[in-house]
């Protein structure tokens, strides 16, 4: 390796680069941190330009393994353009993360209702935009279902956004024996002898 090295504009980690790259290079570079793909030029073992090419670039992201390697398939899919694909693995991803969490129901829906209903996770508009992140993933598996040839690369990285802080807030709230932590409960429900107001 060479004492150059390459600040990536995505995780901000400095790699060192190839000795290949230190004299005149203009070509890809991936980050050897999050593997954020670049376009770099580098004139006279100087880096001249660093431009981001990934749209969504992979993170260490916070939550189990298995749920991880869907959201790294998201974002290779959304990298390379393929809106659908990137839509059906996010939900793909949400769905491990529901059953993880220790939700219960047969289907994706189902497990969301769970989270809002009995363990009190999902607020209404949270439940709202998991329900959202599950529908456009049907539509990308359903081709019959699908209107998403109108849907662009712009709304499948707002999908995956949202996705991967719904997912990783979940991640936080699961203990590592994977036993659901009950939501906490308003000053209000737990005062005792005061009747709770229907409204």
């Amino acid at each position: 390796m060479s004492d150059l090295r390459m600040q990536c504009q995505s995780c901000c980690a400095n790699s060192p680069m190839p000795e290949s790259m230190t004299a005149h290079y203009t070509g890809p570079w991936r980050c050897g941190v999050c593997e954020a793909k670049h376009e770099v030029a580098v004139l006279m073992g100087y880096v001249k330009s660093a431009v981001l090419l990934d749209r969504f670039p992979r993170k260490p992201w916070s939550c189990a393994p298995a749920t991880a390697r869907d959201l790294d398939e998201a974002a290779a899919c959304l990298n390379a353009g393929a809106a659908r694909a990137s839509a059906v693995m996010t939900r793909v991803a949400l769905e491990r993360a529901c059953a993880g969490s220790g939700a219960r129901g047969r289907s994706l829906k189902e497990k969301i209702q769970d989270l809002h209903g009995r363990l009190g996770w999902f607020d209404e508009g949270t439940t709202h935009l998991a329900s959202g992140i599950r529908l456009f993933g049907n539509m990308g598996a359903h081709p019959q279902l699908s209107s998403l040839d109108d849907v662009g690369l712009a709304e499948a990285y707002r999908t995956l956004d949202v996705a991967v802080e719904l997912i990783q807030e979940m991640h936080s709230r699961t203990p590592p024996n994977g036993a659901p932590t009950p939501a906490p409960r308003s000053p209000k429900e737990t005062q005792p002898g005061k009747p709770c107001d229907s409204a």
